[in-house]
């Protein structure tokens, strides 16, 4: 379930922090075969087993019950060479029963490196769980480079398809689960028209859009490409009649 929370700030920005109340996985390091997961909710998140599974190899993560605390992320070494060259599948059992074949027990996971479809636990894992959306899509690591890692893109966008995992500097152990939004509209610079600005720390998944009335659902995304000023991304508009604008996560 995803809750979006939006505060007109003073000065009058609108921030949005999207969260999910699930534990994910949010980084692969497959230097060290070591992963990250993360409480992107908003309250604790309790179990009592944690399992992971790379077709076909198997072990344990965590035992005795565990507690994540909102936004806490843990580290966990993977007893498997974890290969970004080669096209493989990770998930994680959630309170795993007797046996790695329920499918149904896997709370995440990942794939990466080319199409799986067919091969490991990929179509069990889409048939019966929310891990994964598709059994065709993977995502792609022909780019990874020293010192960089697979990551779910700040703000927890859904960890179940590859358009939400990025590749970069490792970060292990200190995901962003949730990310500030923040729009801002300044007039000019010439006559009739208006400057729109945000962050250039935004994620990229985070797309400008406007709409002629808040009655309507009309929301488009803004075109033009922004310039960088400073700290900040700005795209000027024609000042035509009333508008609203937002960043639509």
């Amino acid at each position: 379930m995803k809750t979006l929370r939006l505060t007109l700030t003073t000065c009058g920005c609108l921030t949005a922090a999207i969260t999910n109340a699930a534990i994910v996985l949010t980084e692969v390091d497959f230097a060290t075969d070591t992963i990250e997961l993360t409480n992107i909710g908003d309250t604790n998140f309790s179990g009592t087993r944690l399992d992971w599974c790379v077709p076909f190899s198997y072990g344990s993560l965590q035992l005795g019950g565990f507690t994540f605390t909102p936004g806490e992320s843990r580290t966990y070494t993977i007893g498997f060479n974890l290969d970004a060259a080669s096209g493989d599948d990770l998930w994680i059992y959630l309170d795993r029963g007797p046996s790695f074949g329920n499918e149904s027990e896997v709370t995440t996971g990942v794939v990466w490196g080319s199409n799986q479809a067919g091969s490991g636990r990929v179509n069990a894992v889409v048939a019966e769980s929310d891990a994964w959306d598709v059994a065709t899509d993977f995502v792609p690591t022909g780019s990874i480079g020293a010192g960089q890692t697979i990551q779910l893109a700040p703000g927890s966008p859904p960890a179940s398809t590859s358009p939400s995992w990025i590749i970069a500097d490792a970060n292990l152990g200190s995901y962003a689960p949730e990310i500030e939004l923040s729009l801002s509209i300044k007039p000019g610079p010439g006559a009739n028209q208006v400057t729109v600005l945000w962050p250039t720390s935004t994620p990229d998944t985070a797309v400008p859009e406007s709409t002629p009335a808040l009655t309507t659902n009309g929301w488009t995304p803004l075109a033009g490409n922004p310039s960088t000023n400073g700290s900040n991304l700005e795209l000027v508009l024609p000042a035509v009649g009333a508008g609203f604008f937002r960043l639509a996560n």
